[in-house]
């Protein structure tokens, strides 16, 4: 009875936090992880080439947020996925690759490698990382042509998920 008991409490110890709307911080600075259906955010990044960008300066647009490393084999495979689904409709949707790991010279030696033509943008302080609640790499956030956060995918995409996550935020095939 009593190990019957003190499973019972600790797998409620170990459940009980997924059950809960995630946050970081205490007291009145608490920050939420980012919630499908729901605004996803503003925030500020640096392009390689030095320039400011916002994920507003994009508002009317879908918009794809993938972290990435170099280092990153996954990231390293799905890099060229996008970039071929980019360079089929450039128009329609935006990719803003985030690298929250490295500096400006791996990153910019990384996508010219790969011969990536979207915003490369450095996340240095890790802000963007923590304000979305990155816990592991790649990770893909998938934002609506009104900011809301649609869906979001941890680890590599294919071309066939890839297009099936860019549908739900209105990019068709």
């Amino acid at each position: 009875m009593i190990g019957f008991v003190l499973g019972g409490i600790i797998g409620w110890g170990i459940l009980a936090p997924s059950l809960t709307p995630r946050e970081t911080g205490s007291g009145t600075g608490r920050q939420r992880a980012p919630e499908r259906g729901l605004p996803i955010g503003d925030f500020e990044l640096t392009r390689l080439d030095g320039e400011k960008v916002r994920l507003s300066d994009f508002r009317g647009m879908p918009v794809v947020i993938n972290f990435w490393a170099s280092w990153c084999e996954p990231c390293k495979k799905e890099m060229p996925v996008f970039q071929a689904v980019f360079s089929e409709r450039p128009e329609e949707f935006v990719i803003l690759a985030v690298n929250p790991e490295e500096g400006r010279e791996t990153a910019e030696e990384f996508a010219e490698s790969v011969g990536l033509t979207f915003p490369i943008l450095l996340d240095e302080n890790k802000e963007m990382q923590k304000q979305l609640m990155v816990r592991g790499l790649p990770t893909t956030f998938f934002v609506d042509a009104e900011g809301v956060l649609r869906a979001q995918h941890v680890g590599e995409l294919n071309r066939q998920l890839f297009t099936d996550y860019l549908a739900k935020i209105g990019v068709q095939p």
